[in-house]
């Protein structure tokens, strides 16, 4: 009788382990490239949510003073002798990437946003404040900070004073354009409007100077927010500051 034939197991050779290593290596390192993308990915769309709600906020802010420029008549016209100013005075710097900036400056009747009064203190909130806006350049952390100066009370250097907080680090631009008049398109088309990029505040003057507006027609407002060093997130807003005139020709 015949003993069975003994059968030997191989296992595997050098040459298929080591195939089966580089192949396991290959599958995790997709694994981990597509987990990286991914995280990469939703940090990209967290980034942009971010900048959106931020560039959303200081918009906000700065067209809620906008619309509550006031000039003040009393105000300018008890300063005459001394050519006191009031309303709305938009002036222009160089910014990021030595582009123009506007440096805002206005009267507004709007609750003081740096100096909270209780109902203990003996100074009430008088509701007119002298505001401003702009870029400054940080040379010790070499940055563009966006500021808002608030002076509590109103004086003659209506450019400069009162308390100045920093609003964000990653403001790109900041731009107000003022809608200086209209003009009469050819053949009948309507009217264009004009822009410019500055706008002096005025004395009390432009109240009888007909030829001379106390506030400009509108504002548009550009901001943006960088993204990175080549990209950035820019949103652009006009609103009225006053009521043009009626055309009295479409009323006969």
């Amino acid at each position: 009788m015949s003993s069975p034939t003994k059968r030997h197991l191989q296992g595997f050779t050098l040459l298929e382990l080591l195939v089966s290593i580089a192949l396991l290596g290959m599958v995790v390192g997709l694994v981990y490239t597509s987990f990286f993308q991914l995280s990469g990915a939703t940090r990209g769309v967290q980034d942009m949510l971010s900048a959106r709600q931020e560039l959303r906020l200081l918009m906000k802010l700065v067209l809620d003073d906008l619309q509550a420029v006031r000039f003040l008549r009393r105000w300018a016209k008890a300063g005459a002798a001394k050519e006191r100013v009031s309303g709305l005075n938009v002036s222009q710097q160089l910014g990021p990437n030595n582009e123009d900036s506007s440096v805002l400056s206005l009267h507004a009747a709007a609750p003081a946003k740096f100096y909270n009064l209780g109902s203990e203190d003996s100074v009430s909130d008088p509701g007119l404040h002298e505001i401003g806006y702009f870029l400054e350049y940080d040379a010790g952390e070499q940055i563009w900070k966006f500021m808002r100066r608030e002076d509590f009370y109103l004086d003659d250097k209506f450019m400069e004073g009162g308390k100045r907080q920093v609003l964000s680090q990653r403001v790109s631009k900041f731009l107000v354009e003022p809608r200086i008049a209209e003009r009469e398109a050819a053949f009948g088309g309507g009217s264009t409007d004009l822009w410019d990029l500055v706008w002096p505040a005025q004395t009390y003057d432009c109240v009888t100077n007909k030829d001379v507006g106390c506030l400009p027609l509108a504002v548009k407002l550009t901001m943006g927010i960088a993204l990175s060093k080549d990209e950035s997130l820019e949103q652009t807003q006009e609103i009225n500051l006053t009521v043009r005139p009626l055309n009295e020709e479409l009323f006969k």
